[in-house]
């Protein structure tokens, strides 16, 4: 019997998204903690010291005045409150396609392989650093 050209395809798409979808959740503790390394510079509403911190840094690379630095101390706290709520909602988000995307790869499992998947999801979350 041959097979349609469209078919193997459509059967090569499905399983090079599979495969990105599996390396992205075989990656994504690397990404995370790159990120999160990377972010920690820039404070959240409830740590003050790292604006200080920021704005200490930069006066000290560019020579800031008294004044400059209360106005970019001043920026920065302005700011803060909304990066916060976009970190939230990308949060958010991120947690959703995560949740879809899972629940995409349990549909194709078998019964057995959708229990070994469980378990291989819970031995990659203990292995985070949170």
């Amino acid at each position: 019997m041959k097979r349609n050209p469209k078919t193997w395809f459509a059967v090569f798409i499905a399983l090079v998204f599979v495969g990105g979808v599996g390396t992205g959740f075989l990656i994504r503790p690397s990404i995370e903690s790159t990120v999160v390394a990377r972010s920690r510079f820039w404070a959240e509403p409830d740590e003050p010291r790292s604006t200080s911190q920021l704005v200490t840094i930069l006066a000290k690379e560019l020579g800031l005045t008294e004044s400059q630095h209360q106005q970019i101390e001043g920026a920065l706290n302005q700011r803060r409150e909304a990066i916060h709520a976009f970190r939230e909602d990308i949060r958010k988000r991120t947690e959703e396609q995560r949740r879809a995307v899972m629940a995409d790869i349990e549909r194709v499992l078998t019964p057995d392989q959708r229990q070994r998947f469980e378990s291989f999801v819970a031995r990659r979350r203990a292995e985070r650093p949170d």
